[in-house]
């Protein structure tokens, strides 16, 4: 919570109302509303939106809940190759490659 709060004074209205999207769908994620929350996020996973990288980490997730480990994949290795992937996320990208068959080559 003090990241949060040391961040939210320097994020737009816009920002801040996405950032309250993500985090409810990260809090999702083990219910039965996780692909409905997860869904909503699509808009903000584009090219240059703050928290691309959130969304494809939780559509990652629920593909590799609903069995779609090819897909999780996929978006696992999208988010490695970004160079603006945080050292935490690309920690956690890279344990669930390997806990789900290893990366594909850059």
């Amino acid at each position: 919570m003090t990241a949060l709060a040391t961040v939210a004074p320097k994020l737009s209205a816009s920002e801040l109302s996405d950032l309250a999207m993500v985090i409810a769908a990260y809090k999702s994620i083990d219910t039965p509303k996780a692909e409905e929350m997860v869904g909503k996020l699509e808009p903000l996973a584009g090219p240059g939106r703050p928290f691309r990288l959130s969304v494809r980490e939780l559509q990652a997730m629920l593909a590799a809940r609903k069995g779609d480990t090819k897909r999780a994949k996929e978006l696992w290795n999208e988010i490695a190759k970004d160079p603006a992937v945080p050292q935490g996320t690309s920690q956690r990208v890279s344990a669930m490659l390997n806990l789900h068959g290893g990366a594909e080559a850059k």
